[in-house]
């Protein structure tokens, strides 16, 4: 990353701030001017990674500078470990929220993570974390988010395999029947392996009526269309012996959740559609469940096939040439 790219992005991150719950200094007296300072530290040290730099951020410390608000959440955007960890026994309760939806320090770096494959910046500052008291089955974001659902999401063991040693409850079923399998954790075979091995349900039915084998084929954007090797494995793992792999579940949602097959057809994922064929998904099974059909008599249902295809036709960018012709 450029200076010019950085400072651009370090401007944007100055108004993404007006949302967070930590103190925005607004520069204007001595205090303010060593924040400041700080964080003009922290962004030079990002280019200049030596002890003197790091003598600098430590004395501004010394001195007063209060680490909350912009510095740390430079810090945090741009996985500057050295100072971070500098920071933390600074910024008081780190399970204080950050943000208005109950986002924690904790659940704002697993978000940075990277995806597949945390580096070593991400478990570093995940360690420290942890190591200073935060929350690892905190819930937050409108009740959608804990760490290890986020973990799951960013498709990375190591991070999960830390949460769980720290004592992350993989049991733990959010309000709303959703778990860390009921996302795109249940599309990397190791996470799945991890969470059941550690006590998560992979056939949990969530309030719309979606499981963990609805999400299987529901990968990071960067995976489109690439090969899915595992696809069946992770099926064999989801599907519970003696059920239907078409089966529908109870419903609450606004919207229809149909088989894991109409699900998976949106996730330009052909390999994994194929498995879920090969693991016997109809193509003929009804595309819309029974009480959607109640409620909305003017419909009329489909086959799963006839459903994918018409939708095709009607967008022809909601599926991939590729997965279509998995329909015909």
């Amino acid at each position: 990353m450029s200076r010019i790219n950085f400072a651009r992005k370090t401007a944007a991150l100055g108004l993404a701030l007006a949302a967070c719950a930590l103190p925005a200094a607004a520069f204007a007296d001595a205090a303010a001017e060593l924040s400041q300072k700080l964080y003009n530290e922290v962004g030079e040290y990002k280019y200049d990674e030596t002890p003197a730099r790091l003598a600098k951020i430590q004395a501004l410390l010394d001195q007063g500078a209060d680490p909350k608000g912009q510095p740390m959440f430079l810090a945090a955007s741009y996985k500057i470990v050295a100072p971070f960890e500098l920071f933390l026994p600074k910024i008081g309760d780190v399970n204080t929220p950050i943000q208005e939806n109950g986002e924690t320090l904790l659940l704002f770096v697993l978000n940075q993570a990277e995806q597949s494959k945390a580096s070593e910046a991400d478990l570093h500052m995940v360690k420290g974390l942890i190591k200073a008291g935060a929350n690892v089955n905190v819930l937050a974001q409108g009740d959608s988010a804990t760490p290890l659902n986020t973990a799951a999401r960013k498709g990375s063991p190591e991070l999960i395999k830390l949460l769980l040693a720290s004592g992350a409850d993989a049991k733990a079923v959010r309000p709303n029947g959703f778990t860390p399998l009921t996302g795109p954790g249940a599309s990397n075979l190791e996470v799945i392996k991890l969470l059941v091995a550690a006590g998560a349900n992979p056939y949990q039915v969530t309030l719309t009526g979606s499981t963990p084998l609805h999400h299987v084929c529901e990968r990071a954007f960067e995976m489109n269309g690439q090969p899915d090797p595992q696809a069946g494995q992770r099926i064999a793992l989801l599907l519970k012996k003696g059920s239907s792999i078409d089966a529908y579940h109870e419903q609450h949602g606004t919207f229809p959740v149909g088989t894991p097959l109409e699900e998976a057809a949106r996730m330009d994922n052909p390999d994994c559609v194929a498995a879920l064929i090969k693991a016997g998904a109809s193509l003929q099974a009804p595309a819309f469940p029974e009480s959607y059909l109640a409620k909305y008599p003017q419909a009329k249902q489909k086959t799963v096939q006839e459903y994918v295809l018409s939708a095709a036709e009607e967008s022809p960018t909601l599926y991939t040439e590729e997965v279509v012709k998995l329909f015909k």
